[in-house]
C-alpha cells in the first residue's frame, strides 16, 4: 500500500523533479494513517534532496487553475495606460516590464502584486494600502480571492504533511502560521523577440531564493523558462509540466525551521521565445512569528557555525 504514495520521478530532457501527492492531507490534514506516513515522508524526501516538486493531489480543479491564468493574461494584454493606472502603491500594485530588479539586473517581466490585506499585525509600507484589483477582466477579484482562500487551505495540508515528515504532529508547526501572511503575484514575460538586453537588463527574473514558507507556482505550461540549481551547482530548465499539477518549493523561513535540512533552492526564469503568464502563490507564516529550529532537528554539518540557531523575525 505504501508503495503507491511514494514520490516518482518525472524526468523530462530537462531535468527530474519528484512527483508528490497530499490528496490524504487535503482529505484530512490531522490524520495519520498508513497512506499519510507514505505521503509525508515523499514530501520530506523532495524537499530534502531537490527543494523542489510537482505537486499532485491538492484538490484544486484544473479549470479554477485555468481561469487564473486566462484572468491574468487579459489584465497584461490590455494597453500600458489601463495597467498604468494600477501602479504600484506599498509593494501591491502593477510593475512595467523592468521595474523590479534581482541582483542589481532589471528583470524582463510585468508583474501585478497582491498581499494580504492590511491588519493592526501587518503595519509600515505594506499596511498603508489596500490592493488593486482590476476593473478587466471583470472576474478578476472573485476569480483571484477564491483562488487564494484554497490555496490557503491546501498550505496548510502541506504544512501538516511536512510537520509528520519531521516527526511532529501538525499544530506543532501551525503556531508559526496561526494568522497566516500570503503573496500573490501574476508575472507576464514578454518573448525574447521583445526583449531589452544589455546594460542593467537581465533574463525574466534573476537567481534568487523565495522569502517564506512554501511557493506554488502556476504556469501557462511554457517549457524551458524555469530553471532550477541543483546541489552541484549545475542549471537545468523545467519542461513538459503535467497539466493539474503545481510546481512547489520552499523558502528562507522553511529552511530555517528544519535547520538547513529542507533545501531552499536557488532558481531564475529565462526569456522564452513566446509570451508566458506564471502565476506564483507564496504561502507565508503569520506576519509577527519569529522563526527557530524546530526541537530535536538533526542540523547538517555545513550549518552547524552559521546563524542556524537563531530566531529570525517574517515581517
Amino acid at each position: 500500500m505504501k508503495r503507491a504514495f511514494q514520490s516518482r520521478l518525472f524526468s523530462t530532457a530537462a531535468t527530474t523533479l519528484p512527483i508528490v501527492d497530499i490528496s490524504e492531507f487535503v482529505k484530512n490534514p490531522n490524520g495519520w494513517t498508513e497512506s499519510h506516513s507514505a505521503q509525508s515522508h515523499a514530501l520530506r524526501n523532495a524537499f530534502v534532496t531537490e527543494g523542489f516538486a510537482l505537486l499532485e493531489g491538492h484538490g484544486m480543479p484544473v479549470e479554477d487553475m485555468e481561469q487564473v491564468i486566462s484572468c491574468a493574461r487579459e489584465f497584461f494584454l490590455m494597453n500600458a495606460e489601463y495597467k498604468e493606472g494600477y501602479a504600484m502603491k506599498g509593494f501591491r500594485g502593477y510593475q512595467k516590464v523592468g521595474e523590479n530588479v534581482t541582483k542589481s539586473k532589471r528583470d524582463a517581466h510585468e508583474a501585478l502584486d497582491f498581499y494580504r490585506e492590511p491588519t493592526k499585525v501587518v503595519t509600515g509600507v505594506l499596511g498603508d494600502f489596500p490592493n488593486q484589483w482590476p476593473s478587466v477582466p471583470k472576474e478578476f477579484k472573485d476569480v483571484m480571492c477564491r483562488y487564494v482562500d484554497r490555496l490557503l487551505v491546501t498550505g496548510d495540508a502541506v504544512m501538516a504533511a511536512i510537520s509528520r515528515g519531521l516527526g511532529v504532529h501538525p499544530d506543532v508547526i501551525r503556531k508559526w502560521m496561526t494568522d497566516p501572511f500570503w503573496v500573490l503575484r501574476a508575472i507576464s514575460y514578454p518573448p525574447t523577440t521583445q526583449r531589452i538586453t544589455g546594460g542593467d537588463w537581465g533574463e525574466g527574473c534573476g537567481e534568487h531564493t523565495d522569502y517564506g514558507f512554501l511557493t506554488f507556482l502556476l504556469t501557462d505550461g511554457t517549457d524551458n523558462a524555469l530553471e532550477v540549481q541543483t546541489l552541484s551547482g549545475a542549471w537545468h530548465p523545467v519542461a513538459n509540466i503535467p497539466p493539474g499539477t503545481f510546481i512547489i518549493n520552499i523558502g528562507d523561513m522553511l529552511s530555517h525551521l528544519t535547520g538547513g535540512l529542507f533545501r531552499a533552492t536557488p532558481h531564475r526564469v529565462k526569456s522564452t521565445p513566446t509570451h508566458r503568464i506564471s502565476v506564483p502563490f507564496f504561502f507565508e507564516p503569520s506576519w509577527d512569528a519569529v522563526i527557530t529550529p524546530l526541537p530535536g532537528i538533526e542540523i547538517p554539518q555545513h550549518l552547524l557555525n552559521s546563524d542556524t540557531f537563531t530566531g529570525k523575525k517574517y515581517g
